[in-house]
């Protein structure tokens, strides 16, 4: 069997526990933030707290997820791994291909500070981390569904 490099699977619990200490001050106060056009420069401790929960622990979080065993590791879900890193490649170099043409009908729906601020939150690539988990759970339930239902 192939040696795998992957985290216990009890730090899934450190991962989701992350996730929530980054999300919820994020939620809070950040994304409103951003998305009210306010300048980025003139931050306060409240959306700096929440910046490090977004940009910090958010990422985080996502690394611990994505890069956990599952209870049951084998064959089965190193494929599953390998397919849902492949489909989440293709749709990155969709979302890169297309980006010049959301930036042109962004620009002509907001102004300047928001989409600045826009960036901000959605132009890091860690996003594809979570989609990359959305894309691995989703086909491990349905295979196990599909598996149990077999049976």
């Amino acid at each position: 069997m192939k040696k795998q490099h992957l985290l216990p699977h009890s730090w899934q619990w450190v991962g989701l526990a992350a996730l929530f200490l980054g999300l919820i001050p994020s939620l809070k106060s950040f994304i409103p933030f951003l998305l009210s056009g306010s300048d980025y420069r003139q931050i306060g401790v409240a959306e700096a707290i929440s910046q490090f929960g977004f940009l910090i622990m958010m990422p985080l979080s996502a690394v611990i997820l994505c890069f956990s065993r599952e209870k049951i590791e084998d064959e089965r879900i190193a494929e599953l791994r390998m397919k849902s890193l492949a489909t989440t490649a293709i749709i990155y170099v969709i979302l890169l291909i297309i980006g010049p043409l959301k930036g042109i009908i962004l620009g002509r729906l907001f102004s300047h500070r928001i989409i600045s601020n826009l960036h901000l939150l959605f132009g890091h690539g860690w996003w594809m981390l979570f989609i990359y988990l959305l894309i691995f759970k989703i086909s491990y339930w349905v295979q196990n569904r599909r598996y149990s239902n077999e049976k």
